[in-house]
């Protein structure tokens, strides 16, 4: 998507269908991440504490939704 002629990443739904998806969209979005390592769990459970609180805090189609899946996956990563 470009905004004021930069290019930026795209959060979607089906980014958070599993750790897995959540963990590519992250490798593929932030340059901290190498492509050939694990995210550490600590670090996918803050990022996912993050993004409820973004989706918390603005308007979002199906905001229920969205907080539920996002809780099930900081389940599963803490773990």
């Amino acid at each position: 998507m470009l905004i004021d002629g930069k290019a930026h990443k795209v959060f979607d739904f089906k980014d958070i269908n599993s750790l897995v998806s959540f963990e590519e969209w992250l490798k593929s979005s932030l340059t901290i991440y190498p492509e050939d390592s694990p995210i550490p769990s600590t670090h996918m459970v803050s990022l996912l504490e993050y993004l409820r609180e973004a989706v918390y805090a603005q308007k979002v189609k199906e905001k229920r939704k969205w907080l539920e899946k996002i809780e099930s996956l900081i389940e599963r990563a803490k773990q």
